[in-house]
């Protein structure tokens, strides 16, 4: 019967635990998306969670930051760094770290979910 106590427990600790990554970041206005593809690596391994947040277009940095976007192409979701702005029409253009070419279509600044904050390694 103990043992049943102390595993039950556990389990306890580790879904507590599970929830405080998932959700409590969206208590401070960040969302989570787990990551499908090797398009980032090394900076953000396939595998990972990454959490980001709000971010207005004159606070993104050309070269340093990684935006979530919905694809103008096929409408999923995508995370790559921007390599230059055209603020004018609103328009960003992006690539994947591991990529050898840059996305063949910018994306509209209406289409981002955000600035990828942080991530976690293989827990997604």
């Amino acid at each position: 019967m103990k043992k049943r106590n102390k595993l039950f427990a556990v389990l306890s600790v580790i879904i507590f635990l599970l929830a405080v990554f998932i959700w409590m970041p969206r208590l401070f206005g960040m969302n989570t998306y787990y990551v499908s593809s090797d398009s980032m690596e090394p900076a953000i391994s396939k595998g990972s969670l990454a959490f980001s947040g709000q971010v207005e277009i004159q606070d993104i940095r050309v070269g340093e930051d990684v935006l979530v976007f919905t694809s103008p192409v096929n409408g999923k979701t995508f995370m790559h760094r921007v390599i230059y702005i055209n603020e004018t029409e609103q328009l960003i253009y992006t690539k994947g770290d591991n990529n050898n070419v840059a996305d063949p279509v910018p994306a509209e600044f209406a289409a981002c979910k955000g600035k990828v904050v942080f991530d976690i390694p293989f827990v997604g």
